[in-house]
Order: structure tokens, then sequence, then C-alpha cells
């Protein structure tokens, strides 16, 4: 996707689907999950973020996408790795 991309556009999502607000109304359902999963792609340095409200796929996201086994290893190390951090917390 080129930058400048309507990502929600780009997959096909909804103007009425992005403009969800949560029943609390704090905020719209859309924008909090992509903030969300921004936030943990971040965490687990699979973005990068070049400037403010910029995020870049970072090498190992894109070499994750062309093998999927890889992918799935790495999301059970990272699950792991959470819960052992949890549980040393307690």
């Amino acid at each position: 996707m080129s930058p400048g991309v309507n990502s929600a556009a780009h997959f096909g999502h909804t103007q009425e689907e992005q403009e969800k607000p949560y029943a609390s109304g704090n905020g719209t359902v859309f924008l909090d999950r992509i903030s969300w999963a921004l936030s943990y792609l971040n965490m687990a340095s699979l973005v990068e973020k070049p400037s403010r409200g910029v995020y870049k796929a970072a090498p190992s996201a894109v070499s994750y996408l062309e093998d999927d086994m890889a992918l799935r290893a790495f999301v059970r190390q990272k699950a792991a790795e959470h819960t052992a951090r949890k549980q040393r917390e307690r």
C-alpha cells in the first residue's frame, strides 16, 4: 500500500463501519481497534514509526508475511513471553 492510501477503503471497510461509535460515546470502534493493533505491532517491533502518525512495516514484518509458519511461531513466542512476564509481576 502506498503512503497516503486510505487503509480502510483499501481493505473494503464501509464509511458506516469506520464511523460506528462505542455505546459509551468514547470514540469510534474502528479507530480504537486500529490504535490497539498499531500499539501491539509496535511492541513486537513489527512496525516502525518514522514520524508522528506515520507507521511503516518493519523488514521483519514483511518477511513474516511471506512465511505463515514463522509468523505463527513468532506470535506463540510473544504470547508466551507476555504470559511469563505477567506471572513474574504477581
